[in-house]
């Protein structure tokens, strides 16, 4: 009788034990499936930080992380519990240029001419108008933002104005030609030449060039100019017209 009554107690031991480890297993399985990553949008997050900040967005109100809409779209049905955000693409003459949670499009704005621009490329659903300075102006920024060009100062002959990137993006910083090179005219956007080559061109040269001029050249069979010479008769026109006339 001892005996069958200690089997029985080991056995109701056991059986509590078993059911024990049961009971935290089952308790911890919720636990292990909070920590998987969630496979598709939208998903719950505790933190209020979604994985793709470029392309995600968290929504406050669900405390989900659904999509963002792609340039050249907007949202036409925000993501709920059971669907992910819904997007439409930019009606004519708008644009999204980044990927969004808008529920519009913003407007397409014309390069103003009245402020000295002219439009590079045109507007599309997913980028502005590109607008540039007319030529002979240059740009007034505002918070880093070209907001109207004004017209360059002109540079005086023998000099150019400063060029960054090929392009004249403030106003004139007038300097110096490079030696070898000439500009001859008071202009905000003339450049420097090269001098020319009498010898390209099989002439002689017949005064070097300065910043301000170009080598001055001459076919080498007619004899160079005289100092004073202005050119037929200049040796004594108006003398030898008075010896043709007889004296009275």
């Amino acid at each position: 009788m001892r005996l069958l009554w200690a089997t029985s107690h080991r056995g109701l031991a056991w059986g509590l034990l078993i059911l024990g480890v049961w009971g935290l297993l089952a308790a911890s399985q919720p636990q292990l499936e909070r920590e998987e990553p969630m496979q598709g949008l939208p998903y719950h997050t505790e933190n209020q930080s979604c994985g793709d900040q470029e392309k995600e967005y968290y929504e406050s109100k669900l405390r989900l992380c659904c999509s963002r809409c792609p340039p050249g779209t907007h949202i036409s049905t925000k993501c709920s519990r059971r669907q992910n955000t819904v997007c439409a693409t930019c009606p004519e003459k708008s644009y999204n240029e980044h990927w969004n949670h808008l529920s519009f499009c913003q407007l397409c704005r014309p390069c103003d001419k009245m402020l000295g621009f002219v439009e590079l490329t045109p507007c599309t659903s997913n980028r502005k108008a590109q607008c540039h300075c007319q030529p002979g102006m240059y740009c007034v920024f505002w918070n880093s933002e070209c907001e109207h060009c004004e017209p360059l100062s002109d540079c005086p002959p023998g000099t150019e104005a400063e060029l960054k990137d090929e392009v004249i993006e403030a106003n004139s910083n007038c300097v110096p030609c490079k030696a070898g090179h000439f500009q001859n005219t008071s202009s905000p956007t003339a450049r420097c030449r090269p001098h020319t080559r009498c010898e390209d061109q099989g002439l002689v040269e017949e005064a070097p060039g300065t910043p301000q001029s170009d080598t001055s050249c001459r076919n080498p069979q007619e004899p160079p100019d005289m100092p004073g010479e202005e050119g037929p008769g200049a040796w004594g026109g108006d003398i030898w017209e008075d010896a043709l006339i007889p004296s009275i």
